[in-house]
């Protein structure tokens, strides 16, 4: 079963009670909704050994971060990283895994992890990372925005994400160490010119 909330997303119009409790924050409101609908759905329909259940979202909100009030424009983490919650299934309660899972990585997780064979794509399962709480290898995750250059003719932003740094691909290159810098505030373009220009190619 597949299940799509809209909330929270822009235009920020929570529904009653959420609407007046979070005047001040409409954002936070719809996140209050979706956690109501969330758990009549989980109420109903508990995790198990039979039954995995899978939440996450294709997109954050940059609420302001980068000058980004949305999600269109760039591919900073505010609107890449996403949560991604799964239980049941016979997976182990209350783990957490270390590494980077690519939205790409899970339907050939959720396949393996129901014991069906996934059709060549290009993301990987993390099944046994999952399983095992063993931290997931090393890998690339590629990302894009090509909202601005179909819309308004800007040039197309692509990012390469790996070892923990983040190359950001535009008329104007940035290069950030996300493993200690996860706001993405210092640009180490000039720094780390060689790293920079691999994973540009890359």
């Amino acid at each position: 079963v597949w299940i799509h909330l809209f909330e929270p997303h822009y235009p920020y119009e929570p529904a009653a009670p959420f609407d007046a409790r979070f005047k001040a924050s409409p954002y936070d409101g719809e996140i209050a909704t979706a956690d109501r609908e969330l758990k009549r759905l989980l109420d109903a329909y508990p995790p198990g050994p039979s039954r995995l259940i899978v939440v996450t979202s294709d997109h954050g909100e940059g609420l302001g971060d980068h000058g980004e009030a949305e999600h269109h424009l760039f591919v900073y983490d505010s609107t890449l990283r996403v949560p991604l919650i799964l239980a049941g299934g016979g997976l182990p309660r209350g783990g957490r895994v270390k590494g980077q899972f690519r939205s790409i990585d899970l339907m050939p997780t959720v396949l393996d992890l129901a014991g069906l064979k996934s059709p060549s794509v290009t993301g990987l399962s993390r099944a046994q990372s999952l399983k095992t709480g063993a931290v997931i290898p090393d890998n690339q995750s590629y990302a894009e925005s090509l909202y601005g250059s179909i819309h308004f003719g800007y040039a197309p932003v692509r990012a390469l994400r790996a070892g923990g740094f983040k190359y950001i691909d535009t008329p104007k290159a940035e290069l950030y160490r996300v493993a200690s810098d996860p706001v993405e505030a210092t640009n180490l373009l000039a720094a780390r010119a060689p790293l920079a220009a691999a994973m540009q190619k890359q």
